[in-house]
């Protein structure tokens, strides 16, 4: 699985051992490039993103809706299982997200909010909707 959130480093560091111990095997991006960069290099059945994300490193600006991209390209990519796990609101950019839904039918879409992944049951809905069980 790729994650790409330029927070898995720091901050959500205990979510890729949890992810692990899941049994993902998990490659990390911490921005748009270098998520594009693995997905171009490697198959991936699922994978977990922030809407918002650095577009390369050193930049310093995040972009608001550069997962939307990155979720595109996954799905060209042949991903059918991408989550969005951030902080946005649902309300803020689920439209786009249906847009992709009609684009890719055979990709499956979901969100999950960073605030609430330490909710009962929320990171086992995460991990079921990763693995394609649901």
């Amino acid at each position: 699985m790729l994650w790409a959130d330029d927070e898995s480093n720091d901050i959500l560091e205990p979510l890729d051992r949890r992810l692990r111990r899941a049994d993902f095997h998990v490659d990390r991006a911490i921005n748009y490039e270098g998520a594009i960069s693995l997905l171009e290099g490697k198959t991936y059945h699922s994978v977990l993103l922030d809407i918002i994300l650095p577009y390369s490193t050193g930049t310093g600006a995040l972009s608001h809706d550069i997962g939307v991209n990155l979720a595109e390209f996954a799905a060209l990519s042949g991903v059918r299982y991408i989550g969005f796990l951030t902080v946005t609101r649902r309300v803020d950019f689920w439209h786009k997200i249906k847009d992709l839904e009609g684009l890719f039918p055979q990709v499956n879409f979901q969100y999950f909010d960073k605030l609430e992944l330490l909710g009962p049951n929320s990171f086992k809905e995460m991990t079921v909707f990763l693995k394609g069980s649901a």
